[in-house]
């Protein structure tokens, strides 16, 4: 008898279809207290998910609060000022001072002589007509490079403090962004990195800000010790000058009333002297009080101004940051 032939194998299963009922067994509806999951369709190939009606206006109200922030910040962004605060409408800061109704002087000593003096009167002290103000401090010139040379430095030290900072946060961010799988040239990532960049810009404002008011106060300060220390040195002048006329005054009162005279004309004559002397003493010493009150006048009024001018300033700077406040 011949060989029985085997019989052929059956035909491999088709993985598509194998694949396409095991996708559609895996479709099972779902119910849920937050909504339903349902299959429909001629293959239930079409997913379609419910939510309950509480939940489902729930995000409808987030997503119309959404829309109407970003509404209401897109129309503030377009008010905000971007453009650096104009300086010179505060004016400069005031370093002169008016020293025409200043004048410090003493009594002319031609006019304190003895006439008609019988005797021999020695008088070892003199009379100082003119106060020593050589040695007072010069009121700077270049105030405004000292106050740019503190803005400059206080802007770059904190440059180098938030650089570094920004740097670690820029590569976060880009690795944030990528670990999310968001493309370079997509939408989400332009949109987080422009606003990235706008809140680099604006501490950068801000610091630059600050900045220009410390560089003003640190001016209005270096020009306050400096007219200090000159008025300090007028009051030390005037007081010198005062005493040397007092110890003239009393040097001549003593070798007057060591010196004998010959009649009562002689002392007549003296007493009328003495007289003239005293009151132009006192005029002398009454002209140098009011200079010295006219100077420190002076000096506070500049000082007022210096003051008032950082105070605008101020305002100015706390008015244009809470713009960018109310927009964040």
């Amino acid at each position: 008898m011949g060989k029985k032939s085997s019989p052929a194998p059956p035909p491999a299963p088709d993985p598509f279809e194998i694949a396409r009922a095991d996708a559609e067994f895996n479709r099972i509806n779902q119910f849920t207290p937050f909504g339903n999951l349902q299959f429909l369709g001629p293959n239930r190939n079409t997913a379609q998910l419910t939510l309950t009606p509480e939940l489902q206006q729930n995000i409808d109200l987030r997503l119309q609060s959404d829309s109407n922030l970003l509404q209401e910040a897109l129309a503030r962004q377009g008010l905000l000022d971007t453009q650096p605060i104009d300086l010179s409408q505060f004016g400069d800061i005031q370093s002169a001072l008016d020293l025409s109704n200043v004048n410090f002087g003493g009594v002319d000593p031609a006019s304190l002589t003895a006439p008609n003096l019988i005797g021999n009167i020695q008088n070892p002290f003199s009379i100082q007509g003119n106060l020593n103000v050589g040695d007072l401090p010069e009121i700077p010139q270049n105030i405004e490079q000292f106050r740019t040379d503190v803005e400059d430095a206080i802007f770059n030290r904190g440059r180098r403090l938030l650089d570094p900072v920004f740097q670690d946060q820029e590569r976060a961010q880009i690795q944030r962004l990528a670990n999310r799988g968001l493309p370079e040239s997509g939408e989400a990532f332009d949109t987080a990195r422009t606003r990235f960049f706008d809140r680099r810009n604006r501490a950068f404002v801000d610091l630059a800000d600050a900045a220009t008011v410390a560089g003003g106060n640190a001016a209005s300060q270096q020009l306050g010790n400096i007219l200090g220390a000159r008025g300090a040195g007028f009051n030390e002048a005037l007081a010198g000058g005062s005493f040397a006329n007092q110890a003239a005054q009393q040097g001549l009162g003593q070798a007057l009333a060591q010196a004998g005279f010959a009649n009562q004309a002689g002392l007549l004559g003296l007493g009328a002297n003495l007289d003239i002397q005293n009151q132009g003493l006192r005029n002398a010493a009454f002209n140098n009080q009011a200079s010295a009150q006219n100077l420190a006048l002076q000096q506070q009024l500049l000082q007022n101004n210096n003051a008032a001018r950082a105070q605008a300033l101020a305002e100015a700077q706390g008015i244009r940051g809470n713009q960018f406040n109310e927009l964040a």
